[in-house]
């Protein structure tokens, strides 16, 4: 999602709670979502925090 106050794109994953990052270009926002998303579960496991299944994307157009 571009973020139009700050400039640059933000990216979250509604499942994994928490879970959000940006970057300046769609390019970088997408690779710095990778490593949000892999330390996140990273940190869930350490803790013990359970991690359910993704919702159903079926449906979902990715706009909020």
């Amino acid at each position: 999602m571009e973020d139009r106050e700050e400039g640059g794109y933000v990216v979250s994953f509604p499942d994994l709670l928490g879970c959000i990052t940006c970057g300046e270009t769609m390019e970088t926002a997408l690779s710095n979502a990778e490593d949000a998303k892999k330390e996140w579960i990273e940190a869930a496991i350490e803790e013990g925090i359970k991690i359910h299944e993704p919702d159903d994307l079926k449906d979902d157009s990715g706009q909020k």
